[in-house]
């Protein structure tokens, strides 16, 4: 798997993938070393260390005078005006001729796999809960880390819960918690530790249970990622799709 980084402010930009805020990359046109849609390539850190993985999805070759503010939201840098400044700058750092009428080419991606972050099976998702003592009657795990406990998952990255307002508080004043962001209901998402994120949103409305942890349905499951509509959903949504099919038919 080819491996690269980005040409400035390189540790910078990883954060802004990892984030789901940076998903494409304006480069030198070169014909020999065109993008491949559907390949995949880890970032690497200033350090040397593997961030990410991400999967090339699409490329324009074009002038830099017709990459627009549209695409540019795409990289995540910032207003338009700035980026086309901050991105004019670096590339006559390389070479001096360059200007509008110079030919680029930007590339579009995906964020396939965050490697900053450990991986957690079946088992370690319910170590963890154990480990942090949470009342299992208080909350309720959604999402990816529900996806492992159902068993149609192998492994997630994080713990995402949903739980009431008043155990979100008991949350907030009786663990390490920071702020994580607000998600896409304009609601508060909390993370503790980095491997539990916590909030009051995404309620499932039918709960199963998993070894005395109470789960999200595959029903609500694909409601909620339909709602998300995020690329790295994709498969999954395909997958649980033919699941709920298979199983009313």
């Amino acid at each position: 798997m080819n491996k690269w980084s980005f040409g400035i402010d390189n540790d910078k930009l990883i954060k802004l993938v990892l984030e789901g805020k940076k998903r494409a990359t304006t480069s030198n046109y070169d014909e020999n070393e065109l993008p491949v849609i559907g390949e995949q390539s880890t970032i690497v850190f200033d350090n040397g260390e593997d961030a990410c993985i991400v999967e090339t999805q699409d490329y324009k070759i074009l002038k830099f005078k017709d990459i627009d503010s549209i695409l540019s939201d795409l990289e995540g840098e910032g207003d338009f005006n700035s980026w086309k400044e901050n991105h004019i700058k670096f590339f006559k750092m390389y070479d001096d001729s360059f200007n509008e009428e110079t030919t680029v080419v930007f590339e579009t991606f995906k964020l396939i796999k965050d490697l900053t972050k450990k991986s957690m099976n079946k088992k370690q998702i319910i170590n963890v809960i154990n480990k942090y003592k949470l009342e299992k009657s208080q909350f309720i795990v959604i999402s990816g880390a529900a996806l492992v406990l159902l068993g149609i998952k192998k492994e997630t990255q994080d713990i995402d819960i949903w739980c009431d307002n008043d155990y979100c508080d008991y949350l907030l004043n009786n663990y390490n918690c920071n702020f994580e962001r607000i998600n896409e209901l304009g609601k508060k998402a909390y993370l503790i530790d980095d491997v539990i994120n916590f909030g009051i949103s995404f309620k499932p409305k039918e709960v199963e249970t998993v070894e005395g942890i109470q789960c999200s349905s595959l029903k609500d499951i694909l409601e909620l990622k339909k709602f998300l509509n995020r690329d790295k959903d994709k498969d999954i949504i395909s997958k649980i799709e033919k699941i709920l099919k298979n199983t009313n038919n």
